[in-house]
């Protein structure tokens, strides 16, 4: 069993990690075999740890997997050209 003083601490460090692997891995195309051994050791370590307690917190598989996700969803939505993402990068922008 995982025991840690600050469970959220440890989330949100894991998270800021997560999502760091998350954009290499999809901006490059990589899977699992294209990081470094110690990288994937280190990815999965913490993909353990975050869901693990995340799930402790009741979210569900889904709303973790969102969270890792979030920031680069949002940075792939503002750089469409779509009118929306225009404006939004407009707003950023003020």
């Amino acid at each position: 069993m995982l025991t840690v003083a600050d469970p959220k601490a440890v989330m949100r460090e894991d998270l800021e990690v997560l999502q760091g692997y998350a954009f290499q891995m999809i901006s490059r195309s990589i899977d699992l075999d294209g990081l470094s051994p110690r990288g994937r050791e280190d990815l999965l370590k913490r993909m353990k740890e975050f869901f693990a307690i995340g799930i402790s917190f009741g979210l569900t598989e889904k709303e973790l997997t969102c969270l890792i996700l979030k920031n680069y969803r949002d940075e792939k939505r503002i750089g469409c050209g779509c009118a929306t993402c225009e404006a939004k990068l407009r707003e950023k922008e003020e």
